[in-house]
């Protein structure tokens, strides 16, 4: 059996863990309102480089794509909230996507990135994920427009070769991949 996952259970206004596998993540999580981000985490990504803006970078348009909202050149560092799961590591929290634009007013950032993924103690920004596969799940509804997100951060050799099996095409380090269930096809941002 790969990892455990974690399926998220209201019982009575209270949050429940039920453990499912990999395998079943890769199943509940290939739907057609679903679009994958799939990426090698990069030691700017996590906190690796200790920096107090880590968070896994995201590509500017594909991040326009799903949050809408935040291509806003008029305004300064625009981000929106929304839920973030970590599967793999059996943690919840609310995410910020946010697009640091201030280069448009003679600033050093233009970038796009995941914040608030909890610090320390996040899967995600565990220094020891760097270079492990990151599958980001990104559910959306029918106008194209995220309203949650489920993470799986990688802990095996298995679980990512699983996950490029599924993709159809290896994810290299510096690479980013858009996968769309619906289509079967994948595109690969340098």
């Amino acid at each position: 059996m790969v990892a455990g996952f974690s399926r998220y259970i209201r019982n009575k206004g209270s949050l429940v863990i039920k453990k499912i596998d990999f395998s079943d993540w890769l199943m509940e999580f290939t739907r057609p309102e679903i679009i994958w981000y799939v990426k090698r985490l990069a030691a700017s990504d996590t906190l690796a480089l200790n920096e107090d803006d880590a968070g896994p970078r995201i590509h500017r348009d594909f991040l326009f794509s799903i949050f809408p909202s935040l291509n806003q050149p008029e305004s300064e560092n625009p981000d929106i909230r929304f839920p973030l799961y970590i599967d793999s590591h059996a943690d919840h929290r609310t995410g910020r996507a946010v697009w640091y634009n201030n280069k448009l007013r003679g600033g050093m950032r233009d970038e796009a990135r995941l914040s608030d993924c909890g610090g320390s103690v996040s899967a995600l920004l565990d220094s020891e994920s760097t270079g492990a596969l990151a599958i980001f799940a990104f559910l959306r509804n029918q106008a194209g427009a995220t309203r949650e997100a489920h993470v799986w951060v990688c802990e095996s050799v298995l679980e990512e070769e699983l996950a490029e099996y599924r993709v159809g095409w290896p994810v290299e380090p510096g690479q980013q991949l858009i996968w769309s269930p619906i289509h079967g096809s994948s595109f690969v941002y340098d």
